[in-house]
C-alpha cells in the first residue's frame, strides 16, 4: 500500500466536496444483522446455556454450567493487590477529575406556581440499573469503565454492573478489576460481544436485566445494541474514533502528527483529518507523518487508518475550516489556533472540543475530566457525549384548581374538536359541581 494520505482542497467554504470522502463511513449492518439477531434470540430463549455456548464459540472458553460467570470477590481483591500502586494512584486521580467534571451536570427536580392556580414541574429520577460494557479484544480499556460509570454514579444510579470479555483462560484484565474496586462496583460478568448485550437486555439465570446499556464495542456489539433498543435503552451506536484538527500556521507539526496517529491507532477504520489554511504546516505534517508512524508499536493499524481514512484538507482561511468541520461533525475537534476561545462560538457540531496548542485529545481520553464516550459518524449534529443526563428519567406533573381547569378546558376543547377527539372535548368541558 502506498505511503500517501488523501489531500482535499476546498475553496469558498464549500462543504459538499468532502461528502464523497465521508460516504464510506456509512457502515452497512445488513451483512451482520442476521447473525447478531440469532445470538440475541438464543440468549432470550436459552439463557445461561446460550452464554456458555458463546463463551466457547467466541472466547474459546470451555465451561460446563453452572460454572459461575460472575467475578468472585476474591478475584477482585487479588487483582487489586497485584496492580502497581502508581497505577492505582493514577486511577484515583483520574476518577477524581472525571467525577468533578460530571458533578456540574447534575439535574434537579423543579416546581412552579402561577397566579391562576396551577402547579407544575418536573420530577428527576435516576435510572435504577445500568450495564456498562467494557470492550476487550485489541486491548483492555479501563478508561472506558471510568467514563461509563462515573456519570451514572453522579446521577444516582444505584446498581451498576459490568460485562467484559474474558481471555481463553477465563480471566479478565486485573486493571479492570482493580478499577472496579476503586469505583465500588462488585457485580462483574465475564461475557462479551453481542451475547453480553443480549444478557444485559433480557437477563439470564445468572444476569439480571438492566434498564440501560452503555459503552462502545465492535460492530457485533453495535448491532446488538441497535436490535435490543426499545426493550432497553442504550447510549449510542458508536463507530470508529474520529478527530478533526483545525490548525493555523503556528501549529506544531510534530504535535499534530502525534495527534493524528494517536487516534489512528485505535482502529484501522479510525479517521484523522487535518484542516488548515497553512501550506507550510501541511507540508511539514506530510513530511513527518509516515516517518513517525514507523516508530509506533501499533504501526500497522495506524498506517492502514491513515492511508484509508485519513485526510489533509487545505482551505482558504480558518472560517472555512470551521465550516468544513461543522459539516463533518467530528467526535473530537481540536482547535490548534491562536486565541481559540474566539472561534468557540462558531462551532456547531462536535462531540468534544480541545482548545489551543496544548490540549490534546488523549488528555480527554483519560484525565481532562470530559467524557470520551462521544457521538461518531456525524451524529454530533444531533446528539451529545455521555453525561449524567443519560441516566435520568423525567416525569412532568400538573395540578390546577377548579376555575383554571374550566378556563383551560374551554380553550383546549377547540383543538380537541379539530382533531376529532370528541371524548376529549367532553371531558375538557365537563363541570364538577361539588
Amino acid at each position: 500500500m502506498e505511503s500517501k494520505i488523501k489531500k482535499i482542497y476546498i475553496e469558498k467554504r464549500s462543504e459538499a466536496k468532502i461528502l464523497d470522502y465521508l460516504k464510506d463511513d456509512l457502515l452497512e449492518f445488513e451483512e451482520f444483522e442476521p447473525e447478531v439477531k440469532e445470538i440475541i434470540t438464543k440468549i432470550k430463549n436459552e439463557g445461561d446455556n446460550a452464554i456458555y455456548y458463546y463463551l466457547n464459540k467466541f472466547d474459546k472458553v470451555d465451561l460446563n454450567p453452572p460454572y459461575p460467570i460472575k467475578v468472585a470477590e476474591e478475584e477482585i481483591e487479588e487483582a487489586y493487590k497485584k496492580v502497581d500502586k502508581k497505577i492505582l494512584m493514577a486511577f484515583e486521580k483520574i476518577i477524581k477529575r472525571v467525577r468533578r467534571f460530571h458533578e456540574n451536570q447534575k439535574e434537579k427536580s423543579w416546581i412552579k406556581y402561577d397566579k391562576e392556580g396551577s402547579i407544575y414541574g418536573t420530577i428527576i429520577k435516576p435510572l435504577k440499573r445500568v450495564g456498562v460494557y467494557v470492550p476487550g479484544g485489541r486491548a483492555s480499556y479501563p478508561s472506558t469503565l471510568i467514563m461509563g460509570t462515573i456519570p451514572a454514579q453522579v446521577a444516582g444510579v444505584s446498581q451498576i454492573v459490568i460485562a467484559t470479555p474474558p481471555d481463553s483462560s477465563f480471566k479478565i484484565s486485573p486493571y479492570i478489576l482493580a478499577l472496579a474496586r476503586l469505583l465500588n462496583i462488585s457485580e462483574i460478568y465475564k461475557i462479551g460481544g453481542a451475547y453480553a448485550i443480549g444478557a444485559f437486555a433480557y437477563g439470564t439465570e445468572s444476569v439480571k436485566p438492566v434498564d440501560k446499556i452503555i459503552g462502545p464495542g465492535n460492530i457485533y456489539v453495535t448491532i446488538a445494541k441497535k436490535i435490543v433498543w426499545g426493550d432497553v435503552d442504550i447510549d449510542s451506536l458508536a463507530g470508529p474514533s474520529e478527530v478533526v484538527i483545525i490548525a493555523d500556521e503556528k501549529g506544531n507539526s510534530k504535535d499534530i502528527v502525534l495527534d493524528m496517529i494517536s487516534q489512528a491507532e485505535h482502529d484501522p477504520y479510525a479517521r484523522a483529518i487535518l484542516i488548515s489554511p497553512s501550506d507550510k504546516l501541511i507540508k511539514e505534517v506530510e513530511g513527518r507523518l509516515f516517518n513517525e508512524i514507523k516508530k509506533q508499536k501499533r504501526k500497522d493499524i495506524i498506517f492502514e487508518s491513515i492511508v484509508k481514512k485519513g485526510a489533509i484538507v487545505k482551505v482558504d482561511d480558518l472560517e472555512s475550516a470551521i465550516s468544513v468541520s461543522n459539516y463533518i461533525a467530528p467526535e473530537h475537534l481540536q482547535l490548534v489556533v491562536n486565541n481559540p476561545f474566539s472561534y468557540l462560538p462558531r462551532i456547531e457540531n462536535a462531540g468534544a472540543i480541545f482548545l489551543g496548542y496544548y490540549a490534546s485529545v488523549p488528555l480527554g481520553d483519560y484525565i481532562a475530566g470530559t467524557n470520551h464516550i462521544l457521538p461518531t459518524r456525524r451524529r454530533a449534529r444531533f446528539s451529545s457525549g455521555l453525561g449524567t443526563h443519560e441516566f435520568y428519567k423525567r416525569m412532568d406533573f400538573f395540578y390546577s384548581e377548579k376555575e383554571i381547569s374550566q378556563e383551560l378546558g374551554e380553550i383546549a376543547s377547540l383543538v380537541a374538536e379539530i382533531e376529532g377527539l370528541f371524548a376529549h372535548k367532553d371531558r375538557l368541558l365537563s363541570r364538577r359541581e361539588t
